[in-house]
């Protein structure tokens, strides 16, 4: 008979009871539908069985804190790595790996033999455990600069670098170039150079050597990026060889016999005219010199720094000749090296604390010594003035070359020599660009800020400002006339009387004037103006008749 339910179901339906219908000679089964093996237990199947029997040994295992033979031999290996790891943690300070809480399993050795600590996710108390955010940052950063030096050593994206090896290590020995980097030349390119290599090599951590652009071959130029564009191996053109003469043509015929070239110092002319000199001039012997100012033209590459390097420029030189006995050019050369400070310092104006001195240690093929007087410059420490003893290079030159004997004749010995040089030389736009930048000052007066140029007297371009009280008074603007009258045959002077009168003293510390002249009411009853000091600001009441003798004393020191 069919079961329960099944009565006008149809034949289908019939047939799916028939087959759920247990057999009449079939064991009996529990409620779980496993057979009965006695009384109250069930048969399993073997799968069943075993899946049973692993999941009630380990939480046998769990409850009594056992550990298999695997991880009790991966617990072995990984003490030593777990300790030395915490060891340097204490040594570099890193909270992260020191106090973290340990995970309930053991971490994995990978394949590199490198500890990997399993996940465990930040707790309540928000401490860093590992797996935590700080060190999923830690970890990307350290992929991110993996890559970058990547690509700059293999030249292309994560993706890039030899076939067959993605995985290739960034630097896995020593003398893998990793990449490269420029900058531009200056006083402290070390510095630079190390510090853009830092960044470049944080991954690698390798040594960092340094070399000039023109002694890289041309496979190492392709690596090579121009500064400031790391992203641009290659970037640079190969070394080429400049032309630091300008070149012109004499003539109308524009043929390589017309050439000609613009003088580059103002020094050989003075070498070319020395027998001349020599025979011409009344008093002239040596030890003694010719001096010269004239202008020079140098195909400089990179102008810069205002009139500091320019193309064009105003150079004095003295070429100072003297015998050419044994070390006589010694004392000679460091004579003129202790003048061309004092001069800086006591006629120029420069402050002594910003002067410096390099003795050059790479000379010229025709230097014999060399010392430049160096002056801080708010872009860096740079050249002022060099001194060179130059030995008896040129005149011997020129003397070979043309034939015509330069040898000096000695009035009192009778002997002949040519005489070696020690020749001082400064350019004037330098010495003018120092002189403003040790002049330039910022003080306080009367509680209101004051910039001025604290020019030395005989270097400020107007000496004297003569400033009358009034334009209106005819009797004070003709005291003023005569006193502008009298020191005008001698120095520059300006007459201001625009503005008030203190705006007048601004305006005349700003350019450096040293004193400044005022007349005022008192002027025309006492026959007195009063002389201001630039640098202190004091007064003094100086009759009128004394005041040209007043500025002669302040300027030149008479």
């Amino acid at each position: 008979a069919p079961r329960h339910g099944s009565a006008g179901r149809g034949p289908r339906a019939a047939a799916r009871g028939a087959r759920r219908a247990p057999a009449p000679d079939a064991p009996p089964r529990h409620e779980g539908g496993g057979p009965v093996d006695g009384p109250g237990r069930a048969a399993l199947p073997p799968a069943r069985l075993r899946l049973r029997l692993e999941r009630d040994l380990q939480r046998l295992q769990r409850v009594l804190r056992l550990r298999p033979a695997r991880l009790r031999a991966q617990e072995e290996h990984q003490g030593p790595v777990v300790a030395r790891l915490r060891a340097r943690a204490r040594g570099r300070a890193r909270p992260g790996l020191e106090h973290h809480r340990e995970p309930r399993r053991l971490a994995r050795v990978g394949p590199r033999r490198r500890l990997q600590r399993p996940h465990v996710r930040r707790q309540g108390d928000q401490e860093a455990v590992p797996g935590g955010p700080a060190l999923r940052r830690r970890r990307r950063r350290r992929r991110d600069r993996h890559h970058a030096a990547r690509k700059l050593r293999c030249g292309g994206g994560r993706g890039g670098g030899r076939p067959g090896r993605r995985d290739a290590p960034v630097a896995g020995r020593a003398g893998d170039v990793v990449g490269a980097v420029t900058v531009l030349e200056s006083e402290d390119v070390e510095r630079d150079l190390a510090k853009a290599a830092r960044k470049l090599c944080k991954a690698a951590r390798r040594p960092v050597a340094f070399r000039s652009v023109a002694e890289c071959s041309e496979a190492e130029m392709a690596r090579v990026p121009p500064p400031g564009a790391p992203d641009r191996p290659g970037g640079l053109t190969p070394p080429r060889a400049f032309n630091l003469m300008f070149e012109t043509r004499v003539g109308a015929a524009a043929d390589a016999a017309a050439a000609a070239y613009l003088r580059p110092e103002t020094a050989q002319g003075i070498f070319v005219n020395f027998k001349n000199v020599a025979a011409t001039a009344r008093g002239f012997g040596v030890p003694g010199g010719v001096a010269q100012i004239g202008k020079a033209f140098r195909n400089e590459i990179t102008p810069r720094n205002f009139v500091f390097r320019s193309r064009e420029f105003e150079q004095m030189e003295i070429e100072y000749f003297c015998s050419d006995e044994g070390d006589a050019w010694r004392a000679c050369h460091a004579e003129w090296v202790a003048a061309c400070r004092a001069w800086l310092v006591d006629r120029a104006g420069l402050r002594a604390e910003l002067l410096g001195e390099d003795v050059h240690e790479d000379l010229a093929h025709y230097a014999r010594a060399c010392t430049d007087i160096t002056f801080r410059f708010p872009f860096g420490e740079q050249e002022l003035q060099g001194i060179a003893a130059r030995g008896c290079y040129d005149l011997t030159q020129h003397q070979e070359a043309s034939g015509k004997s330069l040898e000096y004749v000695d009035q009192a010995s009778g002997r002949k020599y040519v005489p070696q040089v020690v020749e001082p030389s400064i350019g004037v736009d330098r010495l003018f660009l120092a002189a403003i930048c040790s002049a330039y000052a910022v003080d306080e007066v009367g509680g209101a800020e004051r910039t001025l140029l604290k020019f030395s007297p005989l270097l400020a371009p107007v000496k004297a400002a003569v400033l009358p009280l009034s334009k209106k008074d005819p009797a004070l603007l003709e005291i003023a006339r005569r006193v502008h009258d009298d020191l005008k045959r001698r120095y520059n002077v300006q007459w201001d009387a625009a503005g008030n009168i203190g705006r007048r003293y601004r305006r005349q510390d700003e350019i450096g004037t040293p004193l400044c002249i005022t007349v005022d009411f008192d002027s025309i009853e006492d026959g007195c103006v009063t002389v201001r000091d630039r640098d202190s600001t004091d007064q003094v009441r100086v009759k009128v008749e004394d005041v040209a003798a007043h500025v002669v004393h302040v300027i030149e020191g008479l």
